[in-house]
């Protein structure tokens, strides 16, 4: 199971066994903090015997310890290769001995940073499994008749020979409608994700609890106890809490980068970063499209920085190549076809740094989606509308060529120009002919609705918990949140976590590079759901409080542009370059759903695309890559 994953960690790699037990763990290390030996995981606690292993960082792991010390804690860990009593400065040994001292559910309140760990304590015979808040590393685990086991990636638990995998049929519906995974499912059966913000206890080889220490939902209570309204104290708590988090994140024994991909977010990052001294090297990806391309604007505000800035180009050519490792790389399927050129970008960056930070959860944060202004403004406007005037009207929209929206999107000035028109216009109509506000958030989401291809197929997965439990506490807070903050709370727990977050990590874990989110430090996230929605979405300008801030640092017209980010200009590909092999993954799919799932539907969809008529990219992918996992896992979805 551990040489499956040897991309998370090439620098070590280190086990142990209770043959008492019937337990063993293992770990692949990435080595950042304290890379001697010191620093090998799985770690042990001399007196009690309790094991850890340890995927992440804890940013605030130095200022426990001297707590530890007065507590009467003697900080070291025995070595399980050697048997000694080694000391290390990394976070794992502050962890391991702070687990013991407060606990699972405390340390995980106290913790800032990213993780997924495992804790093992001999002596009651228990075992502990936790992740960070927002879900920035993976884990999962397995329920079997002869125990459990837990693992970073699905692929690791083919390697059991006592585990036969199958699909998750409703997993597979719930793919199909999100082109993403969250939740508690995943794709293959009694393989359960450990949440966002969750801890599961297992003891004699069963799950005995399960608590959530952190929801999005606890967040809005708090926040809507003490709103922040004002733009320049927000401004300052902004940038100083920001610069927090970064010096967190850049403190390590490696070199550090970033990606920088000219949007606010990633350009404020880097910004910050700069303050330290050190010239920041910085990677952007670059594409031939003029409409997907951003590079040039990159490298003017890389300039502007003063970074040590490099473009690595992507083409269809580069995306064909990468084709036939997809399915490895993504682990679950992933549709997000920005996982492709953020690949590529960690394969360059990795020789040269051993962590990115990036721009992750700004948008989601602070209110950066154009849905998200839609949600006040032009929604009432709309909604106004008698329902057979917005049928009319979405109608009218999806009627119009993709290549006409290109044409009409250049009549617009650059500044307000919409990136991908053709797509937008396609959501808005599906945002039109939905009745209620959870089925207008979903329109803007769905990639495809799994009943009109699925006749006979189950229900979705359910939700994640933040999203299908609220409390009735919550819903209180809920209710009274503007509509543009209630869409940010279900992407946040929804979207960000089961695309955005999960693209990035298998995108750098593929070249064994770490990624670090300081827009999505606790801290941060906290700042972000007290400010007003005047500060976030509901203004002139979309993420009023992120721009502000930024344009301290560069010109303002290097980053009044809508939105691109590493978004590829896959349509075309489609057309060209990966026509050929999405042909092949196309045919397999529908000889292997024959007689299930609805061919002359999925084949007009493709018909349609491949003529221009209409963008049908985002579907087909979905499609596409969920045909790459099917035929690396030989397993069958219906």
């Amino acid at each position: 199971m551990a040489k499956v994953m040897h991309r998370r960690g090439p620098d070590g790699h280190g086990w142990w066994v209770d043959e008492g037990a019937g337990l063993v763990l293992a770990h692949n290390r990435l080595a950042i903090r304290d890379r001697s030996a010191a620093g090998s995981q799985p770690m042990l606690e001399p007196s009690k015997g309790s094991a850890l292993v340890f995927n992440g960082e804890i940013d605030n792991h130095r200022s426990w310890r001297d707590e530890l010390t007065r507590a009467g804690h003697r900080l070291g860990h025995l070595h399980p290769a050697t048997g000694r009593v080694e000391h290390s400065s990394s976070d794992t040994e502050s962890l391991l001995h702070a687990l013991h001292h407060w606990g699972p559910s405390s340390v995980c309140r106290q913790s800032q940073g990213m993780w997924a760990w495992g804790w093992y304590e001999r002596d009651r015979q228990r075992l502990t499994l936790s992740r960070d808040r927002i879900g920035k590393k993976p884990l999962y685990w397995l329920q079997a008749e002869w125990g459990v086991a837990f693992a970073s990636q699905l692929q690791a638990f083919r390697c059991l020979p006592m585990y036969t995998p199958s699909v998750n049929q409703r997993a597979v519906a719930h793919y199909l409608r999100w082109g993403f995974m969250e939740g508690p499912d995943t794709l293959l059966n009694d393989v359960h994700r450990v949440e966002p913000g969750q801890i599961i206890t297992i003891e004699q080889g069963r799950v005995v609890s399960s608590e959530h220490y952190w929801t999005i939902n606890d967040e809005v209570v708090e926040a809507t106890r003490s709103r922040l309204d004002d733009p320049p104290v927000a401004q300052t708590e902004l940038l100083r809490t920001l610069e927090l988090a970064i010096s967190d994140r850049m403190s390590t024994d490696v070199a550090t980068g970033a990606f920088l991909s000219g949007g606010i977010d990633s350009t404020l990052v880097v910004a910050l970063m700069q303050k330290w001294g050190a010239q920041t090297r910085t990677w952007c990806v670059g594409f031939d499209e003029a409409t997907h391309d951003e590079s040039d604007r990159a490298r003017a505000i890389a300039s502007a920085l003063g970074t040590r800035h490099e473009t690595v180009r992507v083409g269809g050519e580069q995306a064909a190549r990468l084709l036939p490792e997809l399915a490895q790389l993504m682990d679950e399927p992933l549709a997000d076809a920005s996982l492709i050129p953020s690949a590529l970008l960690a394969e360059q960056a990795a020789p040269a740094v051993k962590v990115v930070l990036t721009g992750d959860g700004g948008d989601e944060c602070f209110g950066g989606y154009e849905r998200y202004r839609m949600a006040s403004g032009l929604r009432r406007h709309l909604l106004a509308l008698p329902q057979g005037m917005r049928r009319a009207l979405a109608s009218g929209l999806d009627r119009v060529e993709p290549r006409r929206w290109e044409q009409l999107a250049r009549a617009v000035p650059a500044t307000w120009r919409p990136t991908l028109p053709a797509s937008k216009a396609h959501k808005l109509a599906a945002w039109l002919r939905a009745e209620g506000d959870h089925a207008r958030w979903q329109a803007g989401l769905t990639r495809w609705d799994p009943a009109l291809i699925w006749t006979d197929g189950p229900v979705d997965a359910p939700f994640s918990q933040a999203i299908a439990c609220p409390s009735k506490r919550s819903l209180q807070a809920i209710d009274g949140l503007a509509r543009s903050e209630k869409l940010q709370r279900l992407e946040l727990a929804h979207y960000l976590c089961g695309d955005l977050l999960a693209k990035m990590d298998r995108a750098t874990m593929w070249s064994s590079l770490e990624a670090r989110s300081p827009l999505l430090d606790h801290r941060v996230v906290s700042l972000a759901w007290r400010c007003t929605p005047a500060l976030k979405a509901q203004g002139p300008r979309l993420k009023e409080l992120l721009r502000s801030s930024v344009e301290c640092y560069v010109p303002r017209d290097l980053i009044d542009f809508p939105k691109r980010g590493f978004t590829p200009p896959l349509s075309r590909w489609l057309r060209s370059e990966l026509r050929e092999p999405g042909q092949d993954l196309l045919e397999s799919l529908l000889q292997h759903t024959r007689g299930a799932w609805n061919e002359a539907l999925i084949r007009q969809h493709w018909r349609a695309h491949q003529e221009g008529t209409q963008d049908e990219a985002d579907r087909l992918w979905t499609l596409l890559t969920l045909e790459m996992w099917r035929r690396d896992w030989g397993l069958s979805l219906v």
